[in-house]
């Protein structure tokens, strides 16, 4: 683990897992923790991504929260932050973050990579999961376009309808200024990493659309 080449954010969560596994007596920072400082930050990635699948973030917080919970806390004198170490599970899982920035071509490990070597880091579980969630967005995808080429007085009222439409359309918003205020400020960096990981996942979904 290089802290260096952490992104700002990163950075942030890893220290705010940190501060969690003190307060709650464990010996070590383990993904749990980690996750648990990301879905903390309401208006962070992992909290969009949540959103725009449908999911209810405190309800999977509260699972997090409860695995947390079954952690062996240390007795006695306690721990302090010279004390905490970093398990091998969450190392490991950080240096397969450090990978995906590598394989992305991108400068800094971000909180998007973290996320993704998370989801590797269940196993053979996470392929599944991945192939399953693109074959249910591309059909819902499918049937939108229907619906919105056929009716789209109807799509209007399903998506008014929606109870997580606001919060998607709000996280897509927000993206969109992200991607926006790149090119205001002419961070040329930032602008290619977006693009980067727009393309990947364009390849991903391809490659599962054709299996």
């Amino acid at each position: 683990m290089d802290p260096n080449k952490y992104t700002e954010k990163l950075r942030e969560a890893l220290g705010q897992a940190q501060s969690l596994a003190l307060t709650n007596h464990n010996q070590a920072v383990d993904v749990e923790h980690l996750l648990s400082a990301l879905l903390d930050d309401e208006g962070g990635i992992a909290s969009a991504v949540l959103t725009i699948a449908g999911v209810d973030r405190r309800t999977v917080r509260d699972k997090v929260a409860q695995a947390i919970a079954r952690i062996p806390k240390v007795t006695g004198s306690g721990t302090d932050a010279s004390q905490i170490y970093v398990t091998q599970r969450l190392g490991r899982m950080m240096a397969a973050a450090e990978l995906e920035a590598e394989k992305l071509k991108d400068d800094y490990v971000s909180v998007e990579h973290a996320i993704i070597a998370m989801l590797a880091d269940s196993g053979e579980a996470a392929p599944r999961l991945a192939k399953l969630s693109s074959t249910t967005f591309d059909a819902q995808l499918d049937v939108a376009s229907r619906v919105a080429a056929e009716s789209p007085d109807l799509y209007f009222e399903i998506q008014t309808s929606n109870t997580y439409g606001g919060e998607s359309l709000q996280a897509l918003q927000k993206a969109v200024e992200g991607l926006i205020a790149t090119v205001r400020t002419k961070n040329l960096r930032e602008f290619t990493a977006i693009m980067r990981r727009g393309r990947a996942y364009l390849d991903v979904r391809a490659a599962a659309r054709a299996d």
